[in-house]
């Protein structure tokens, strides 16, 4: 399980964008994450933390 927070929807996508375009993940580090993982049966839920959260 992985746990990301992002401070807004801009900063998620810009960091999202940094990361998976970038062509160490393209070349090195992707095949080996995708070799690892079942990407079809990956499921991605955002959550929205409560008041109290330490999320937040």
């Amino acid at each position: 399980m992985w746990i990301r927070r992002f401070e807004d929807e801009a900063q998620s996508e810009a960091l999202y964008t940094a990361v998976y375009q970038h062509d160490r993940w393209k070349n090195a580090i992707g095949p080996v994450v995708n070799g690892l993982l079942i990407p079809e049966k990956s499921v991605v839920t955002r959550a929205v933390p409560t008041p109290a959260s330490p999320l937040q």
